[in-house]
């Protein structure tokens, strides 16, 4: 709408090359200004006729405020040049000092406290979701100067990875918005202890051993030291240990893998399809393997082998036709 009457208004005055000035306007040195872009009427006087013109003037947008209490300084003649080409029909008349500046106002404070209380509650919900007992102090010493902020609305962001681990340092990006619009990031630390029940083994158990149950109490462990424990509740079917486990140790994600479905050199189901046709043979397997993967199966009467595809328990399905 504003530049419709600019673009009127130029017209209008479509005749200025006799006149001296179609308006005037004097740049100040220094101004403050509230919302988040500024506008030619909050750094300069202008001086137009008509009245509708001057308006106009007065509310085009120049550029974006500063943040926070901070100050910018911008060149008179970038000025000139952007009004110029907003009203290339007109002539203007500028004048001012070369450079002038512009700083927000007024402000407002935010206590570092309540950005800590906000921080704080974002990490007690992410911890709480991967623990089942958890203590969340501050670390180190926290600064007491507040932050200051431009007049409007206060937002605060968490921002805490879905992907981070729980870890006895963590750091909370909390982002400050006003009016929504971002104005600063502060990272705010805390010392993390986080418990839940894990797997520990009640016997020694050796590399190779398909687990069960039974063989595991459930004990406590703080997960912030990093160890990826698996949680108590762990599905146990099908899986062995990589690695030997000692009595009251903890089991670790690392520690066991999918136990293979077909053994080497174990006589396996082998299903063979063409068209209508299908059928089921044995053979030989290879080597270990879990379902999914594709071994080489030789025949009962020969070293003939072929490849075919783990489906199961025991079980194959040949990929030749």
């Amino acid at each position: 709408m504003l530049g419709k009457v600019i673009v009127l208004l130029a017209a209008t005055f479509d005749a200025t090359a006799g006149l001296d000035c179609a308006a005037a306007v004097a740049v100040r040195s220094r101004s403050t200004v509230t919302e988040t872009y500024f506008r030619l009427g909050d750094v300069a006087d202008v001086r137009a006729e008509p009245k509708a013109l001057q308006q106009a003037l007065f509310e085009l947008r120049i550029g974006r405020s500063p943040r926070g209490a901070g100050a910018s300084a911008f060149m008179r003649s970038d000025l000139e040049r952007l009004v110029s080409r907003a009203m290339p029909q007109m002539k203007l008349c500028f004048e001012g000092p070369a450079r002038f500046g512009v700083q927000r106002g007024p402000l407002q404070s935010l206590e570092l406290s309540q950005l800590s209380a906000a921080a704080r509650q974002a990490l007690a919900r992410f911890v709480a979701e991967r623990s089942t007992r958890s203590s969340i102090e501050p670390f180190g010493q926290q600064p007491d100067a507040p932050l200051w902020l431009p007049a409007g609305a206060v937002e605060l962001r968490p921002r805490i990875a879905a992907t981070t681990a729980v870890a006895p340092r963590m750091d909370v990006w909390m982002d400050v918005y006003v009016d929504g619009l971002q104005q600063q990031s502060v990272p705010v630390t805390f010392a993390v202890q986080a418990r839940r029940p894990v797997l520990c083994a009640r016997v020694a158990l050796a590399a190779g051993a398909l687990l069960a149950p039974g063989q595991f109490g459930i004990e406590e462990r703080d997960i912030a030291t990093g160890e990826s424990w698996l949680a108590a509740d762990a599905p146990l079917v099908g899986v062995r240990l990589k690695r030997a486990l000692a009595p009251g140790e903890a089991l670790m994600a690392k520690d066991v893998e999918m136990a293979p479905v077909v053994a080497k050199s174990e006589r396996v189901r082998v299903r063979l399809s063409s068209g209508a046709i299908d059928l089921e043979t044995v053979g030989i397997a290879s080597r270990d393997a879990k379902p999914g993967e594709v071994i080489r199966v030789r025949t009962e009467n020969d070293d003939r082998s072929y490849p075919a595809r783990v489906t199961g328990a025991g079980a194959v399905q040949a990929l030749w036709r």
